[in-house]
């Protein structure tokens, strides 16, 4: 997620439920990896089921209960590029602010 995020920085994620489950395009979302599922990522919202995506020649839409995500960083991102949509059901919360490093802190991620 660098620039945006770095190694090492604390955020706050707002975990989702049956009640919160809105995923938005622009929401960081912390989420099982859908290669690893022992691991998590944190990656961007880029699109929700419907929309479609796009890089150079290469298009697809995003299928229902799915979305696209990808990493601010896209010269170095494993994303949605390299393992496609991911399902709603794996994501676990939305990031709501940065607390550390503190020179860092931001609610605007």
């Amino acid at each position: 997620m660098e620039p945006s995020i770095h190694s090492g920085d604390l955020v706050i994620i707002q975990r989702f439920s049956k009640m919160i489950k809105n995923v938005d395009k622009g929401d960081v979302i912390i989420a099982k990896s859908p290669e690893e599922y022992n691991k998590f990522i944190m990656k961007r919202v880029k699109a929700v089921d419907g929309q479609m995506v796009r890089r150079g020649i290469n298009y697809q839409v995003v299928p229902r209960g799915s979305v696209w995500l990808e990493g601010d960083n896209h010269t170095n991102s494993t994303d949605s590029w390299d393992f496609g949509p991911v399902p709603k059901g794996l994501i676990h919360g939305r990031v709501v602010c940065r607390i550390w490093p503190i020179s860092h802190f931001s609610m605007n991620i």
